[in-house]
């Protein structure tokens, strides 16, 4: 199975992105907040992705966040829920939100979703329970993490390097100790001055 895709950035129609990964064009459908954070096209992304097979093809969604695949996953093995909900789901509602309805029971809050109804949300809340010891939702360190290093990158971007060598030193100056963006900026311009003198 498809796990995750690494390329270039073709085009943009949403929900679709073209991505080119060496030399082959995917399609993929992202959900509204995945798709809200793509880079300009022309740079080069990472994807986790779902594939999923149809008599009628095979198609492939796309998410920025692991969390956000898993979370995808877990939606689409419920009865009544298929790939189109469950992106329409997590275009709807954060990962966080989406815990706290379930653990709450809050029904009334996951029928403003396109698509979802009281039964589906009540079937939500029963299959999705208990969500929180299987350790699946984001750890939000971790995703503040990613968030970080895609807006050390974009800024980089901005300053006129590369989106390949921006990548390469926002991922060696990141570590557990990087407490803001300024800092992971000013790291990242360090290194890429020591790899120029």
């Amino acid at each position: 199975m498809i796990g995750w895709l690494s390329g270039k950035l073709l085009y943009l129609s949403e929900p679709l992105v073209g991505l080119n990964v060496d030399g082959v064009g995917y399609e993929i459908e992202c959900a509204t907040n995945s798709f809200a954070e793509m880079p300009k096209i022309g740079n080069f992304i990472d994807l986790y992705v779902h594939l999923q097979s149809r008599d009628d093809g095979q198609y492939l969604f796309g998410f920025l966040e692991r969390s956000e695949r898993d979370c995808f996953r877990m939606l689409i093995k419920i009865n009544g829920v298929g790939p189109k909900l469950a992106i329409s789901i997590l275009s709807g509602i954060s990962i966080k939100e989406l815990k706290d309805s379930v653990e709450n029971e809050n029904w009334q809050n996951l029928t403003r979703l396109s698509g979802v109804g009281r039964k589906t949300a009540e079937r939500l809340i029963i299959e999705l329970r208990g969500w929180a010891s299987l350790n699946i939702l984001t750890d939000l360190k971790k995703q503040d993490s990613h968030n970080m290093r895609l807006d050390a990158e974009k800024a980089l971007i901005g300053l006129g390097y590369r989106a390949d060598e921006a990548k390469k030193a926002v991922t060696l100056a990141n570590n557990d100790n990087t407490k803001s963006l300024e800092e992971l900026i000013r790291k990242t311009l360090a290194i890429m001055s020591q790899a120029k003198s």
